[in-house]
């Protein structure tokens, strides 16, 4: 758009850490304002237990992020399976949760136990107004859908390693796909190319520095 008013482009630039802060704002901008360091809680003591995060049969993790409680609410119990804690007078709302909110998570925790993860997620789904999202550790993106189709890992089969899994670059062009088509050389993986091809070093000559040490 700027070339198109004003004739010349753009450089666009954007970094890792950039980014982070942008998407901490909200917490990064009180903490500069009082001048004091973000204070850690624990999940346990979180204020909304429609803005947490539970461990489930399997081990993994889901979390919620609902602020709107009152709305919320019935849709999470739905889900739950646990209608009865719709009107249950120790939750029924904003701030009867939030009072008893060890108590809720306590029931909330044991609850999750119960399921897997990709079970509750169906079952949050099924009930449907409800915002929720896996917590994925490493191990867990080679089967995420947004990684699959933004093919931001490939496979490679690796001379050494055998068939491995590596990062694609993070940015991708229409017209030029990226690929991987080889790995960097190992050590001393080219020398005796280099010194024959380009420096014309007889094989003598490459026997004798390695006799020396001076090559692999």
């Amino acid at each position: 758009m700027y070339r198109e008013r004003f004739g010349v482009g753009q450089k666009v630039d954007a970094s890792h850490l950039g980014s982070m802060m942008w998407l901490a704002g909200m917490r990064d901008g009180i903490a500069l304002l009082a001048g004091q360091e973000p204070q850690r809680q624990h999940r346990s003591q979180s204020n909304s237990v429609l803005w947490n995060s539970y461990e489930c049969k399997d081990g993994k993790w889901i979390a919620f992020s609902m602020s709107q409680g009152d709305r919320y609410w019935p849709p999470f119990c739905k889900g739950l399976d646990r209608l009865d804690l719709i009107e249950d007078p120790r939750f029924d709302s904003i701030e009867t949760r939030r009072d008893n909110k060890v108590e809720l998570i306590k029931i909330l925790d044991d609850i999750f136990m119960t399921r897997t993860r990709e079970e509750w997620g169906k079952a949050m789904d099924a009930a449907g107004d409800t915002i929720w999202e896996n917590i994925q550790s490493t191990l867990d993106l080679p089967d995420d859908p947004q990684v699959i189709a933004n093919n931001y890992l490939v496979d490679f089969d690796h001379p050494t390693l055998g068939p491995t899994k590596w990062h694609q670059l993070p940015l991708t062009y229409s017209e030029t796909p990226l690929s991987t088509r080889k790995m960097a050389p190992t050590l001393g993986e080219n020398t005796e190319t280099i010194l024959t091809e380009m420096l014309d070093y007889t094989w003598d000559d490459i026997a004798e520095l390695q006799d020396e040490g001076v090559i692999l």
